[in-house]
């Protein structure tokens, strides 16, 4: 069952932060987001996914470049997967919604 799988993965989750411990941090974080990510929760699987990168990210012990990597590039994808509609809406018809493509293009340009 994906919600027992997913309660179990959420104490993981929760034991591994409150042991300050971000390697299974980042473990519970990215099977979570992939279980939000197979119910078509985009946005909260963006969310771990995120966890996940910053958890991979702050590891002091045991870090791995790799997994950084691995980690920054997913939640590129999630994060594109979230605003894929909204994209799509604004290229659908390019020649009319010209005006807000690049409003949008110059908005997700700037630094934040």
């Amino acid at each position: 069952k994906i919600s027992e799988a997913q309660h179990y993965l959420e104490q993981y989750w929760l034991l591994s932060k409150d042991n300050k411990r971000l390697n299974y941090q980042a473990d519970a974080a990215r099977q979570l987001a992939k279980m939000y990510q197979q119910q078509g929760d985009v946005k909260k699987s963006l969310e771990y996914y995120q966890h996940y990168f910053e958890c991979a990210r702050s590891e002091k012990d045991n870090k791995n470049r790799k997994l950084i990597d691995k980690a920054r590039v997913i939640v590129g994808i999630a994060k594109a997967d979230l605003n894929m509609d909204e994209h799509i809406k604004k290229t659908s018809n390019t020649f009319t919604n010209i005006k807000p493509l690049l409003e949008w293009k110059s908005k997700t340009g700037e630094k934040k």
